[in-house]
C-alpha cells in the first residue's frame, strides 16, 4: 500500500483522477504493467472528458500490442475523446499539427488493431496529411490492404518501403502485406519482374514477363495514337508508369522525354502514366505527353515497381518490359531500334 492508497478520495472529479494518475505513474516505475493501465482507466473514468488521460489510456493499451475486444473499444473511445470533434487546418501551427496528428494516427492504429480498417483510414490518412512520415504512409497502406483496397494498398505500401525507415516492425507488416498483393500483379512480385528484365532474348532458362508478346488494348494505358488525316499509325509505343513519391521518377521521365523527342521521327509515340499524383506534381521542363492513371494501372499492366517503362511495337505488342526504369536492366533505345530499326 502506498500513501495514496490510504486517502479518502471522492470517486470522480479532479483529485480522483489525479490520484489515480500518479498511481499510475507509481506502477509504470516499478514495472506494473497491468496496475498501471488499471490506474489510468480509473483517472480516465474520473474524468471523461479530459484529453490527457484518455489520450494516455488509449496510447497505453496501443502500446501492448494484445487487447481484448472490451478493453480495444474503450480505447477507441478515449482516443475519440483525445481527437476532439474539431479538424486541425495544414496551416495551423506546427505543434497544434504535430499532437493533431499523433492523436488521429493513435485511434487509426486502435481500429486498425480492432479489425476496423475502413474506420481506421480517415483518421491514418489525416494523420500522415498533417505530418507525413514513410512510417504514417505505411500505415495508410495497412489499412487499405485491410479494408480490401488492393491497388491503392499496393501503391502506397511501395511508396512508404522505397523510402528508408528505423520502424522494422512497421517494415515486417508492411512487407507481409503487400507481398499478396504484388503476387496478384504478377506472379513472383519483384523478384520475378527483376528477373524477367535482366533475360537476355535467348535465355531458355528464365521466363520472360508474361506481357510480352501480348497487345495491351486499353487506350488508357496508351500514348495519344497520331493524329491528323492520313496519319500513319504509330510505329511503336513507350509508356512509363511514375509516381512523384519515387526518387527515380523524375529521372526516368526526363530520360524518356529525350528518347521520345529522339525516336518521335521514326513515328514512336510515347507517354507517362502518373498512378498517384495529380498535375500539379508534373516536373516542369519535361515535354512529354502525361495523364493520371491512377494505381490500377500497376496492376493492369503488371509491374509492382515504380518507375516502370515499356516498350510496344507498331501492333501494340509489348516487346519489351515492363521493366523497373534503370538502363541496365532495360536499354529503350536498343529495344526501341529493335522495333523500328533506322533507315
Amino acid at each position: 500500500m502506498t500513501c495514496l492508497d490510504a486517502l479518502t478520495l471522492p470517486a470522480s472529479g479532479s483529485v480522483a483522477a489525479h490520484a489515480a494518475y500518479q498511481r499510475a505513474l507509481l506502477a509504470q516505475a516499478t514495472s506494473q504493467p497491468d496496475v498501471a493501465l488499471e490506474a489510468t482507466r480509473a483517472a480516465h473514468a474520473a474524468e471523461p472528458e479530459l484529453r490527457f488521460y484518455a489520450r494516455r489510456l488509449a496510447r497505453l493499451v496501443q502500446e501492448r500490442g494484445e487487447a481484448s475486444p472490451e478493453l480495444l473499444s474503450e480505447a477507441i473511445d478515449a482516443a475519440a475523446v483525445a481527437v476532439g470533434e474539431g479538424e486541425v487546418a495544414a496551416e495551423a501551427p506546427e505543434r497544434l499539427r504535430r499532437q493533431a496528428a499523433s492523436d488521429r494516427e493513435l485511434r487509426g492504429q486502435l481500429l486498425l488493431a480492432a479489425g476496423r480498417a475502413e474506420e481506421a483510414l480517415p483518421d491514418l490518412r489525416a494523420a500522415y496529411a498533417l505530418q507525413p512520415t514513410p512510417a504514417r504512409q505505411l500505415r495508410v497502406g495497412l489499412a487499405l490492404a485491410g479494408a480490401g483496397h488492393a491497388d491503392e494498398a499496393g501503391l502506397e505500401l511501395a511508396r512508404g518501403l522505397a523510402v528508408e525507415l528505423d520502424d522494422t516492425a512497421t517494415i515486417a507488416k508492411a512487407r507481409d502485406a503487400l507481398r499478396p498483393i504484388a503476387e496478384g500483379w504478377l506472379p513472383g512480385g519483384m523478384k520475378a519482374m527483376i528477373a524477367a528484365a535482366g533475360r537476355s532474348v535467348d535465355d531458355e532458362v528464365q521466363p520472360a514477363h508474361p506481357l510480352v508478346g501480348r497487345a495491351v488494348t486499353d487506350a488508357a494505358l496508351l500514348p495519344t495514337p497520331p493524329q491528323g488525316a492520313g496519319a500513319p499509325p504509330a510505329s511503336a509505343q513507350v509508356v512509363v508508369l511514375w509516381d512523384p513519391r519515387f526518387p527515380a521518377s523524375q529521372t526516368a521521365l526526363e530520360r524518356i522525354a529525350a528518347i521520345a523527342a529522339k525516336y518521335g521521327p521514326r513515328g514512336v509515340v510515347s507517354v507517362a502514366l502518373d498512378v498517384g499524383g495529380d498535375e500539379a506534381d508534373w516536373p516542369e521542363g519535361v515535354t512529354l505527353e502525361h495523364r493520371h492513371a491512377g494505381p490500377g494501372a500497376m496492376r493492369a499492366l503488371q509491374t509492382v515497381a515504380l518507375p516502370t517503362v515499356l516498350v510496344l511495337d507498331g501492333k501494340g505488342r509489348v516487346a519489351a518490359g515492363p521493366s523497373p526504369y534503370d538502363p541496365t536492366t532495360l536499354d529503350v533505345e536498343t529495344a526501341l531500334d529493335a522495333v523500328v530499326p533506322a533507315d
